[in-house]
């Protein structure tokens, strides 16, 4: 059961497309939308104003660099506040911030926040205390980096769904998986389980690699365990043809019009820094539908 969502608003036009997304994924739960935005704080812009700020003229002094920044900081702010309003106008969605007695009428509400530190910090901590998180994907304007992503991922201990940057969610009720014998993809799919079970259509596509194969045992396991929890699935053995597996995937998932892409995070290295192996950063960077991740 999905109750609570963290919707991460980072004060760009992109906030549109992810505040639709969370709506879709909230909607069959009528689950809440926790939703943040977060401020640098007083010493964080002046720290950046001492170093120069971002593409302002070093000549400039720290004073009038800080206040630059917190007039875009100022902006970013407002316009996180626009489009949370406008999907509660939108949607019907009344505001509420604290959880309904247990005999109250289930329905999705929302809430805003907005916080002021560290922006990583801040999400790390408000993610633990929310099913999973929801922001805006790779090459999106206001998209945290990748590194941070990763970061949000192990330190949070829940699922993240990078949304793409723009357009509206997806109604064909198909959800796809991207297989991998591993403990990641194990995880995500456990992950979304609530999810799965909501879907018209689950296609588990076969997304292993040269060293890491989705064989048919594990992807029979994997039918059975799905089975068990009331979710029929269908698969698909992809054929790279010499592509890269994300590729195979990524054309799957087209050809399929699935509304969602379900997959672990898969890395070689012990970091969050090294976490995205190649795999895992070919399907974010170019992912055209939301991509539900798991670590």
């Amino acid at each position: 059961m999905i109750r609570t969502i963290l919707v991460h608003l980072a004060g760009t036009k992109a906030d549109d497309a992810v505040l639709r997304q969370a709506m879709a994924l909230a909607r069959p739960f009528a689950a809440h939308l926790e939703c943040i935005h977060v401020r640098p704080s007083t010493g964080q812009i002046v720290s950046i104003a001492a170093t120069g700020g971002v593409g302002l003229d070093m000549t400039t002094n720290v004073g009038e660099i800080a206040n630059v920044l917190e007039g875009a900081t100022t902006e970013r702010a407002a316009t996180a506040r626009i489009h949370f309003d406008r999907l509660c106008k939108d949607e019907a969605i009344p505001l509420a911030d604290t959880a309904p007695s247990s005999d109250a009428k289930a329905t999705a509400s929302a809430a805003f926040r907005e916080i002021k530190g560290e922006e990583v910090a801040a999400l790390t901590e408000a993610l633990r205390g929310n099913d999973f998180g929801i922001l805006a994907g790779g090459g999106t304007e206001g998209a945290i980096a990748t590194a941070n992503v990763a970061q949000l991922l192990v330190a949070g201990g829940r699922p993240l769904v990078l949304t793409p940057s723009a357009g509206i969610p997806g109604n064909s009720g198909t959800i796809a998986i991207a297989w991998k014998n591993s403990p990641e993809a194990a995880r995500a799919v456990a992950a979304a389980m609530p999810l799965l079970v909501k879907a018209r259509k689950i296609v588990i596509l076969g997304a292993g690699e040269a060293d890491e194969e989705a064989g048919p045992d594990s992807t029979r396991a994997l039918l059975s365990y799905l089975a068990w929890h009331g979710v029929r699935a269908e698969t698909r053995d992809l054929i790279s043809g010499g592509r890269a597996a994300s590729e195979a995937v990524l054309e799957a998932v087209q050809q399929e019009r699935a509304d969602l892409l379900v997959m672990g995070a898969y890395g070689r290295g012990r970091l969050s820094e090294s976490l995205f192996g190649g795999f895992t950063q070919d399907v974010l960077s170019r992912a055209g539908l939301p991509v539900f991740l798991f670590h």
